[in-house]
């Protein structure tokens, strides 16, 4: 270590440069007065109060599409809120960690709780863009305030020699609410309601919030030193007021608070300080790997293996498991290597006395096991990458996606604890920079994997002259199967095959006079249904027609119409090409075109007969705008004579 580090600074000095990160304290005092059981349930109670903030963002998305339908939107702004979210989940606990840090963790947590509670009651019960824009902000503010006091608390009572047992399982919540948020929200969503998510929410939180205000203790070492120092007021758990209080310890095992005013500028100014600040961007960048490949997943095993909602949400359970069996493994190999590397030091180990890590290569403890492990991780994606365009069997993708988030998993969790060993002394308030960093690479990551996977992909399309077509104008295509019997039945049906909506004509080169999807609008969930080549079952000809039409101006995509995306004929069956003309409000077509396609089997395909058609189905949509059909809805589809 540098000497910089084993200069001494008093704790009541304004964090610098020369600032002495690690410091020893009396020799022969315990450093926590917790039992190894009330460690646990602290624990573990802390890092459930953190779940809250990443489950609250995932749960969300399945109700996207049913928040722009009831609120009258469109998909780029209910995007809005995603946003709105995001930007308060960076912010927020830059307030609440460095608050955390002088006035305690209890007060803090009533507060967001309090704050959290009340923006989901609100959110169940609001109709209107605006507010749910604005409390979406809200509830970030109150749920994420409590991801940096995670760490904080067990900064608070665990040494360094146990860090690595213990604070592994306070990043479970980061990165398991991914996996088990979307599998929430689309249940609720489905079956009672966008408006169930957020009552969920409620329950949830209040179901935890009464435990931690009734017996939740304080663990700031401000407040209550190794936690033999009696705290009052809002720092004292409620049934601490049902007894007498004992006499306060000696303030000896208190620890100084920090001099300078409470700022929540103080996070933000740790993030230029050496090596704190490429400590937390290497832990940022570790984090958004995670984040792309996981925003991945969905679009991608959709695509692949042709799975529903629910399914998709089942690739999930890998990652999950990838992550709890990296905080239990990891934590108890960084334990172990910590033990290490002191005993070859000469150094005893004490696991509830503050150690004397002055001189001691903290950093080479931590990283020993935290660089292999980003190392894995790196390999671990790129396999991943390469694999993906040769459409592996979806058990080699899952376990594949398990031991990226077993390695992520590790290779966070060592950096977090490094960041603690390094800033003990204001666990809440360095977390909180990590936060920082964490969200808004995580979010950076998120929002650009599906755009690079589109540039990256090259799909083919038909082509689609132009030639008499005007340049400042905008056109939608459309390319159905009018001959499909769906299998083992005798209905005939409709399928789409292609559905783009920012078609302009080209003047470049590479596609001179030729209708192209417009690059600057692509983002848009509901530009496009993917194409699918067409292709006749054996001993069969199916008619195939294109629709080509003038874009309005002012077009909104009908979402009643939202099922045609996924690239699955379940999706795609029963297009209903008038009524789908009808709702997105368009005039009659600029241009078709129609052929037949004939599939002659070659030898050795299998011949079997052609089922005959006796009914014709198109699905039921619930279109506003529609009129009144002389078809009769059964189930999903809609049976006509």
């Amino acid at each position: 270590m540098s000497d910089s580090y084993n200069s001494r600074a008093p704790l009541d000095e304004e964090v610098n440069e020369t600032m002495p990160l690690l410091q020893t304290a009396p020799k022969n005092t315990p450093y926590s007065v917790f039992t190894p059981t009330q460690k646990r349930l602290i624990i573990l109670s802390a890092a459930l109060a953190s779940s809250f903030s990443p489950l609250s963002a995932n749960i969300y998305y399945p109700a996207l599409n049913s928040l722009a339908r009831d609120l009258h939107v469109s998909a780029s702004q209910i995007n809005l809120t995603i946003t709105s979210y995001m930007v308060c989940q960076g912010l927020a606990p830059m307030f609440t960690g460095s608050l955390a840090d002088r006035a305690g963790r209890r007060p803090v947590y009533i507060l967001c709780f309090v704050i959290y509670i009340c923006a989901n009651i609100s959110l169940a019960l609001q109709h209107n863009f605006q507010a749910l824009l604005l409390l979406r902000g809200i509830q970030s503010c109150g749920s994420s305030g409590t991801v940096a006091l995670a760490s904080a608390v067990a900064a608070d009572i665990i040494t360094s020699a146990e860090r690595g047992t213990y604070m592994g399982f306070t990043t479970l919540g980061n990165i398991l609410a991914p996996s088990i948020g979307p599998i929430i929200g689309g249940a609720l969503n489905k079956y009672l309601g966008w408006q169930a998510i957020f009552w969920f929410l409620v329950l949830a939180a209040g179901i935890f919030f009464v435990p931690v205000l009734l017996f939740f203790p304080e663990t700031c070492r401000v407040i209550v030193g190794n936690g033999s120092v009696t705290a009052v007021g809002w720092n004292s758990p409620l049934w601490k007021y049902t007894r007498k209080f004992t006499p306060a310890a000696p303030p000896s095992t208190l620890q100084k608070p920090l001099g300078h005013a409470h700022s929540p500028w103080s996070a933000l100014r740790l993030l230029f300080h050496k090596p704190v600040g490429l400590i937390i961007l290497s832990n940022g960048v570790i984090f958004a790997s995670y984040y792309a490949v996981t925003a991945g997943i969905p679009v991608q095993v959709e695509k692949m293996y042709n799975l529903d909602g629910f399914q998709i949400g089942l690739c999930f359970i890998p990652a999950g498991l990838g992550s709890l069996l990296s905080a239990t493994a990891n934590g108890v190999l960084v334990d172990w290597n910590y033990r290490r590397i002191r005993c070859r030091a000469g150094l005893t180990v004490h696991k509830n006395q503050k150690q004397d890590i002055l001189g001691f290569p903290i950093e080479k403890a931590r990283l020993q096991i935290g660089l292999p492990m980003t190392i894995l991780a790196s390999v671990s994606i790129v396999a991943y990458g390469a694999l993906l365009p040769l459409k592996p069997p979806l058990l080699v993708s899952l376990l594949i996606i398990f031991a990226i988030c077993f390695c992520i998993t590790a290779a966070y969790s060592d950096i977090n604890i490094l960041i603690v060993d390094l800033y003990h002394d204001r666990p809440a308030t360095v977390m909180a920079a990590n936060n920082l960093v964490r969200c808004f690479l995580g979010a950076g990551a998120a929002a650009a994997v599906n755009p690079l996977i589109r540039v990256i992909e090259t799909t083919i399309v038909p082509e689609i002259s132009g030639k008499e077509f005007d340049c400042n104008k905008r056109y939608l295509v459309l390319f159905v199967d009018l001959d499909v019997i769906m299998p083992g039945t005798s209905t005939e049906t409709v399928i789409l095959h292609w559905y783009q909506s920012n078609l302009f004509k080209s003047s470049s080169s590479h596609h001179p006079s030729q209708l192209v999807p417009d690059k600057n609008h692509e983002d848009d969930p509901d530009i496009e249904a993917p194409y699918i080549a067409p292709r006749a079952p054996p001993n069969t000809h199916h008619r195939y027609v294109y629709f080509l039409f003038e874009k309005p101006p002012a077009y909104r995509f009908p979402r009643c119409f939202a099922h045609i995306f996924p690239l699955t004929m379940e999706a795609r069956a029963g297009f209903d090409v008038a009524k789908f003309i009808q709702a997105a409000k368009l005039d009659s077509p600029l241009a078709m075109n129609y052929f037949v396609g004939w599939h002659e089997p070659a030898s050795g395909d299998p011949s079997s007969a052609v089922p005959s058609a006796t009914t014709t189905s198109f699905r039921f949509v619930d279109c506003a705008t529609s009129s009144t059909s002389l078809c009769k809805p059964d189930g999903m589809m809609t049976r006509c004579v």
